[in-house]
């Protein structure tokens, strides 16, 4: 945002003209986290999402890694479209929606364009701050029901092991495919359950309902990033259990 320019931040807004970007010439390693995130706005705009995650994005890495940067692109496990588990890096993809689909199309420019690339793809990343967690808590609390699905699965990693594993793969100039997941997936309806179970309040105010676009599968085989990148990776059950106790430590 131009209000939060100076020092060490530069403009770069992808849905304007590249002229207007400033990016400087002395770049070792680039991160590119910008663009339109909403599954649901790219679904209701996917001319403009696309123009702004597929388009102009390019267009950015090009001049990035055209200077030499080191470019480490975030992506998602929903290029998978939940089909399977366990995915692996070469596997085929099958992307589910707008979102997934723009991710799936920058990856294979990138990795047939530039050598100096790494795609990360990560499962759900989540924190205190989940906007879903938050409203489920003031509903508990006020002996409220809450409505979770119980047919879309999430192999979730926390925001701050995904910063690692970004950082890390930068600092270190890994290039390919890397996965980064939980080692196993939860419903959404645990998710609820075990914060209902955390608040020691009935379970039964808990609704288990249908997804429109259920994901019997989130998971990814992500055996490679642990041992380039040295980390664990923890179960489901810890990464929301975790999540769990910061959000009420916090509201």
């Amino acid at each position: 945002r131009r209000e939060t320019v100076g020092g060490l931040r530069h403009f770069l807004d992808l849905d304007a003209p590249p002229k207007q970007w400033d990016l400087p010439a002395d770049i070792d390693v680039a991160w590119i986290l910008a663009g339109m995130t909403s599954q649901t706005a790219c679904d209701k705009d996917p001319q403009r999402s696309r123009w702004i995650n597929v388009s102009q994005l390019l267009t950015a890495a090009t001049l990035l890694c055209d200077g030499g940067a080191h470019l480490v692109f975030p992506s998602t496990n929903l290029v998978f479209g939940g089909k399977t588990s366990d995915c692996r890096q070469n596997d085929p993809t099958s992307p589910m929606g707008n979102y997934a689909r723009q991710k799936c199309e920058v990856e294979l420019s990138l990795l047939a364009t530039f050598r100096n690339v790494a795609i990360l793809r990560m499962g759900k990343i989540i924190d205190s701050n989940l906007p879903i967690l938050k409203a489920w808590i003031a509903a508990l609390r006020r002996n409220e029901p809450i409505r979770a699905f119980g047919d879309l699965q999430i192999s979730p990693v926390d925001s701050v092991l995904a910063v690692t594993a970004l950082q890390t793969t930068g600092e270190r100039r890994v290039t390919g495919i890397l996965h980064l997941s939980a080692n196993d997936q939860s419903s959404y309806a645990d998710f609820a359950l075990m914060l209902a179970d955390r608040m020691g309040v009935d379970p039964g105010l808990v609704i288990i309902t249908k997804s429109p676009e259920a994901v019997s599968h989130a998971t990814m085989d992500a055996s490679l990033t642990e041992r380039m990148l040295d980390i664990k990776l923890p179960s489901s059950r810890d990464v929301l259990a975790s999540v769990i106790n910061q959000a009420l430590q916090t509201s």
